[in-house]
């Protein structure tokens, strides 16, 4: 039989959330600084997949509002980077507002 990891406590499923917190935001860093196009493209999809993962084992500590938050205007701004903030228009602002909004 396999064996599996048991929390004992509540703090030790806090540690762990924690944890996740912490690695996240090391791969959200990551993303920001990335130089090429194409791994910034894939590393943006990762992030996406594993903030969806993230906010059902943060779901308890209320805390998934400001991490989709913070991804999201990470991604964002260096997307806008990539673009060239003076190719960054009123209408790209609300419609990138509007769609993580919705999303």
């Amino acid at each position: 039989s396999g064996r599996f990891v048991q929390f004992k406590t509540k703090n030790h499923f806090r540690v762990v959330q924690g944890i996740a917190v912490v690695c996240y935001a090391t791969f959200l860093y990551g993303v920001a600084n990335e130089q090429e196009y194409e791994r910034f493209c894939a590393a943006e999809r990762i992030a996406g997949t594993i903030l969806m993962l993230l906010c059902v084992l943060l779901i308890g500590m209320h805390v998934t509002l400001p991490i989709s938050i913070l991804s999201s205007a990470v991604v964002t701004f260096k997307r806008w980077q990539w673009m060239g903030f003076s190719n960054v228009t009123p209408e790209l602002v609300w419609s990138t507002l509007v769609s993580h909004a919705t999303a």
